[in-house]
């Protein structure tokens, strides 16, 4: 099995599927980044690596923040179109698009930045992340995204 830091990453070496114990933990820890390496081998065989701290968890949680952001980015989006714009051709009330729209700008850049950040934290292909981009402009594309996000996180978590 090679073991393997995400953090710094290299790899730290080969270890054969023999000398790794069945249904015992054990942990290595990256000489370079001090990361510590969780090992285990399950009953049927397969090496399974985790990181016992840092990236993973902090990879889910900033999922989590991106899936509530980009439903929180959307919603605007929609006000903006739906509410605002409306409000001021027919309205006649100037002062609502100016602040929805600015609310919706500071949401949506906030939202390219985290998207940046999930996109390499959980590693994305290019083209995961130019569609996660296109539905930041398209109005209640958000909550399909959201659909796919979570379904992505649940399949990685199983």
């Amino acid at each position: 099995m090679e073991i393997y830091c995400k953090r710094c990453d290299r790899s730290l070496g080969h270890y054969p599927d023999e000398k790794i114990p069945l249904n015992v933990k054990g942990r290595t820890v990256c000489k370079l980044c001090g990361e510590e390496i969780d090992i285990f081998r399950t009953a049927d065989g397969q090496p399974t690596r985790k990181s016992s701290g840092g990236e993973a968890a902090d990879g889910s949680k900033m999922l989590k923040l991106f899936r509530l952001l980009s439903i929180i980015e959307g919603t605007s989006l929609i006000a903006l179109f739906c509410v605002a714009i409306p409000a001021k051709y027919y309205l006649k009330v100037f002062d609502v698009v100016w602040d929805v729209g600015m609310i919706h700008g500071i949401l949506w850049s906030i939202y390219f930045i985290m998207s940046l950040l999930v996109s390499h934290m959980e590693k994305w292909k290019v083209t995961l992340w130019i569609t996660v981009l296109f539905a930041s402009v398209i109005p209640f594309a958000c909550f399909f995204l959201e659909r796919k996000l979570k379904g992505s996180s649940a399949s990685a978590v199983a």
